[in-house]
Order: C-alpha cells, then sequence, then structure tokens
C-alpha cells in the first residue's frame, strides 16, 4: 500500500525553496510514495482529501477538508512556530 503526501509549498517572490527538492528525494528514498505539491490553498483543497499525511501552512479549513483517518500524521508548521501533532 503506498503512502501520500501533501506538501502545500505557496509560491513566494523571494526565489526558490529547499521544500521544492523534496519531492524527488523523497520519491528516491520512500518506496510507494506519491508526493503531490500544491503552489495554492485552493489546490491543496483539491488534493487533501486523499492524502495520508500533509506539510505546510495547514489552515483550519484546508484540514476540515482532509479525511480524518488520513491525517492523524498531521505535522503542520503554523506561522506563531507552533506545530500541531
Amino acid at each position: 500500500m503506498g503512502f501520500n503526501l501533501l506538501i502545500l509549498q505557496r509560491r513566494s517572490a523571494g526565489g526558490l525553496s529547499a521544500v521544492e527538492s523534496w519531492p524527488d528525494r523523497l520519491r528516491a528514498a520512500i518506496p510507494d510514495i506519491t508526493v503531490n505539491v500544491a503552489a495554492s490553498e485552493g489546490e491543496a483543497m483539491e488534493l487533501i482529501g486523499d492524502a495520508d499525511a500533509a506539510f505546510g501552512d495547514i489552515s483550519p479549513e484546508l484540514l476540515a477538508r482532509a479525511r480524518e483517518t488520513s491525517l492523524d500524521r498531521l505535522s503542520a508548521g503554523w506561522p506563531s512556530g507552533r506545530v500541531l501533532p
């Protein structure tokens, strides 16, 4: 059974982010992983229903859209620096 990861990486004018290299590195290191990168909250809304885990600035609305049983391993970094389990 595969593992589906959603990364919410909003585009910024500041250039490339280290996160942009993660999908290829994760696919090389983890068999059967699917990595989806969303550039906006709207795109993430379309993808999060199938995710087993998500990384990024996950809003309460995005979290509400997720399947609760799939995202029990959610790790979301909030602007305040808090990390939610």
